[in-house]
């Protein structure tokens, strides 16, 4: 017994030693912290855990002065920046975190209740090459970032909803990172100069509605993404510029959400659409309507720019059959004409342009190995669609299916409906996450209100009180 003990004592102490953590006081007095001229930097050595926070909140965080304009950590094995520090540290300008194993942040850097607004603005926040990041929900509300926001070379398993929720931020950047999932409203911005996610960063899967922001120019340049579920770019945007990237897997309709905005400064400010040069893997199909981008035809035809060219599909009638029918026949014309429109506009279609200005053929045999085949997009289809004798259109013999004749039904059925006609339309089209994801975004309004919850818990006190007396009566 004494023996097993011993060992559980020693194996304690070495998960002790492992790791070396830092005692609660100031930052400037922490080893390896440098605090000079209201900047400071913090080089840790091997293993060193750094808390920054405020005492009356964190026992154990170490905590800046008040009068700090930069603060920078280098090296730390483990980093955890708490809430409220940008309330202490009112004249915060820069914060950068780099080549960390692990760092953690907190919910509500900035807490806006009673706070000036000096407080919640900041010039630039720079995370890099960190191998376990993790941002609580809530982190960065309602802080303003005049500069510009940076994740370069970071891994994330997960981000949460409301992770990265920015008032204002003029430029949001993303280099060579890795996303195991983004949730819903995991990057909500309510307006940005620039949107840029560029070098390959990596996305396992993003829900509906993942990104939810409004740009000036919002631009995916050379990166692959794995599922991505209705709406998963939720972005309204001036010039909008997709090119170079990989999409391996669309469960539902990714762009469907993507929309011009008209607030723009026409001085500085261009409005356009760039989307060229994208790989679909489209594993295992490439769903129908997949590719719809309702707004396309809202983009002002004299004053926008538009560049589609170039874009590649696995060649294989099971895979992208509907989109060839589409781009050769017009097949199923009405039904994509009318995918997430209130007032179909078929003079315009995005998925045609696509076609039309299509590159080569790609096969794919693993994952990110995808190479180019000697016929184009557009031969495959001159070869492969045809129309039976019974007026169907078939690619190499496989029946491609009617959807303008389902759809029509639908709208029949939904007639019968008036108050309802419109919605019944759009819905079906869309797909049935979208009611509910509108549901689950009110939910979290009201959740996000402290003063909501003390109300319902005094309307249901209220209320059983008033049963309790009924029932006594």
């Amino acid at each position: 017994m004494k023996i097993v003990t011993l060992l559980l004592s020693v194996a304690l102490a070495a998960h002790f030693v492992a790791v070396e953590g830092v005692e609660g006081g100031s930052l400037c007095d922490v080893e390896g912290c440098e605090c000079r001229e209201a900047a400071i930097h913090c080089l840790c050595h091997h293993k060193q855990v750094l808390k920054i926070g405020l005492h009356h909140r964190v026992q154990d965080a170490s905590q800046p002065p008040e009068d700090t304009r930069s603060l920078t950590i280098q090296n730390c094995h483990h980093v955890e920046l708490y809430g409220g520090l940008l309330n202490h540290m009112e004249h915060l300008q820069n914060l950068s975190v780099s080549q960390a194993h692990a760092v953690v942040i907190h919910p509500k850097l900035f807490d806006s209740r009673g706070a000036s607004e000096a407080a919640g603005t900041i010039q630039s926040i720079s995370l890099s090459n960190i191998h376990n990041l993790q941002v609580r929900r809530y982190s960065f509300k309602d802080l303003k970032v005049t500069g510009i926001f940076y994740l370069g070379e970071v891994v994330m398993d997960s981000v949460v909803s409301m992770a990265f929720h920015f008032k204002f931020v003029k430029e949001f950047s993303v280099f060579a990172s890795v996303f195991e999932r983004i949730s819903m409203f995991g990057v909500k911005i309510d307006y940005c100069r620039e949107f840029n996610i560029l070098g390959m960063t990596h996305f396992n899967t993003l829900a509906a509605h993942a990104i939810k922001v409004k740009c000036d120019k919002f631009s995916l340049a050379y990166n692959w993404f794995g599922n991505l579920h209705d709406s998963s770019f939720d972005v309204e945007f001036g010039l909008c510029d997709i090119q170079g990237n990989t999409f391996n897997t669309l469960q539902g309709k990714p762009f469907l959400s993507l929309a011009p905005q008209f607030s723009l400064n026409n001085e500085i400010s261009q409005m356009g659409l760039v989307f060229r040069e994208n790989k679909f893997v489209s594993y295992p199909v490439l769903p129908f309507a997949s590719l719809a981008l309702p707004s396309y035809g809202n983009l002002p035809a004299s004053s926008s720019y538009i560049d589609i060219e170039g874009n590649q599909f696995v060649c294989d009638c099971q895979s992208i059959g509907w989109f060839l029918a589409y781009g050769k026949l017009d097949h199923n014309s009405k039904s994509l004409a009318d995918v997430g429109k209130v007032t179909p506009r078929e003079d315009l279609s995005f998925i045609r342009d696509v076609f039309l200005t299509s590159g080569s053929c790609i096969e794919c045999y693993r994952e990110e190995d995808c190479r180019e085949t000697r016929e184009t997009v557009r031969q495959f289809a001159d070869i492969a669609i045809s129309v039976d004798t019974q007026g169907a259109a078939t690619c190499h013999g496989l029946t491609v299916k009617n959807y303008d004749i389902e759809i029509n039904n639908q709208i029949q059925d939904s007639t019968k409906t008036a108050d309802k006609n419109d919605m019944v339309k759009n819905e079906k089209l869309v797909g049935s996450s979208e009611s509910g994801e509108r549901l689950t975004e009110n939910l979290m309004l009201i959740n996000d209100g402290m003063a909501c919850k003390s109300d319902i818990k005094i309307v249901l006190a209220w209320s059983i009180i008033s049963l309790y007396g009924l029932l006594n009566l």
